[in-house]
């Protein structure tokens, strides 16, 4: 067994992604019912400005979307008599149009530097994924230097940037044209040109979830010695535990692989949404891959991985990583379906994917005095 040296010290419940360890701080607005996702400022920056048209979307909280919004100082003035732009939100999972909003002038409610117009109100549940992306005419060409405020403004446009301003109430990721993560940095400040207004949904619930924030700490930290001291026994006992310099969650398995070192999946759709979201690998397809349950590589494969590991790039999970990082090498791909890919059992199969505890418990106990590992003798 491959383990993280370390345990993610926040609790599920106060994580932004249960499969990444980055901590959700979520606090009540003085104004619930007025909430803008992104803010216009200006600032001294003489970085690179972006305007980007695209944007991810995770509820983190329930809330009610009221209104999508527009930067004020798009170039209204380049648009012909017919011609419109247009807001946008789709349903992430089912990629479904679920509202939009239509700007041709200076027109809408202004705050914060965006120009909004309602819609009809939506319930969104905690946990919903959706995209917000901004439509404007094909033969438009909208850049940070060629938009002009508005006379009503103060912004200079060298030194404009929009920054995230909804109390983590929900989690945005700015996105490029091809569905990759845009990073900030030094060089470059991002202009989002969209945004949209919400309020909050039961207040109360959002309250109780931030007192019990020190509780939640103190029992998952005793979870976490639980755990260690089980681990500590089973290596003692069996001598079968191998600790790397992780923290052990889901989004650090590649560099489990990397550290360490089937049956294959071929034409895999890259999924842009839930556990398995991929935000590094622009294209829609995966190369063939291993099914991450388990899988056996060469000496030398697995040396060149161990010698590359400071430059291959981690993706979302450990199974499509090793998959990107060999397509571009010359290797034999054997196929052995005793290396399973679904949740089926078979008595002579390597391996079953997403089993739980339980489950894995039940295998065992099968294999180990009945004939066949898939049923009770």
């Amino acid at each position: 067994f491959v383990v993280g040296k370390m345990d993610c010290p926040i609790h599920p419940r106060d994580r932004l992604n249960v499969h990444e360890c980055h901590r959700w701080e979520p606090k009540i607005p003085e104004k619930p019912n007025e909430i803008t996702a992104f803010s216009l400022t200006s600032g001294e920056s003489k970085a690179r400005c972006q305007i980007v048209p695209l944007y991810y979307v995770k509820v983190m909280h329930d809330i009610i979307l009221k209104a999508l919004g527009i930067v004020e100082i798009f170039p209204f003035g380049n648009l012909s008599s017919i011609e419109s732009v247009r807001i946008v939100l789709h349903d992430s999972v089912t990629d479904e149009e679920v509202t939009s909003a239509h700007f041709k002038t200076v027109q809408g409610i202004q705050l914060n530097g965006f120009l909004y117009k309602p819609v009809q109100a939506l319930h969104l549940p905690k946990g919903y994924e959706f995209t917000i992306s901004v439509e404007i005419p094909s033969k438009m060409n909208w850049r940070c230097s060629s938009t002009v405020a508005p006379a009503h403004t103060m912004y200079q446009m060298n030194t404009l940037e929009t920054k995230q301003n909804h109390y983590q109430l929900v989690y945005i990721e700015l996105l490029d044209r091809d569905d990759t993560v845009l990073i900030s940095d030094k060089n470059a400040v991002f202009l989002s040109a969209a945004s949209f207004m919400f309020s909050v949904h039961d207040i109360p619930t959002l309250g109780r979830h931030i007192a019990a924030i020190p509780e939640r700490a103190i029992s998952w930290q005793e979870e976490i010695n639980k755990v260690a001291a089980w681990l500590e026994d089973e290596a003692s006992l069996h001598g079968d535990v191998i600790t790397v310099d992780v923290v052990d969650v889901y989004r650090n398995l590649p560099q489990k692989v990397l550290l360490c070192q089937t049956c294959f999946r071929q034409n895999w759709a890259v999924e842009r949404h839930g556990k398995w979201r991929e935000i590094d690998f622009s294209s829609s397809v995966y190369p063939k891959f291993a099914c991450g349950s388990g899988y056996v590589v060469s000496k030398n494969i697995s040396l060149w991985l161990y010698n590359n590991q400071y430059m291959l790039r981690k993706f979302q999970g450990e199974d499509v990583s090793t998959g990107i990082w060999l397509s571009g090498l010359d290797i034999s791909y054997l196929q052995d379906d005793r290396w399973q890919c679904a949740m089926t059992c078979q008595d002579d199969a390597f391996s079953i994917p997403e089993l739980t505890a339980e489950m894995i418990s039940w295998h065992w106990n099968n294999s180990k005095y009945c004939p066949s590992p898939c049923s009770v003798c």
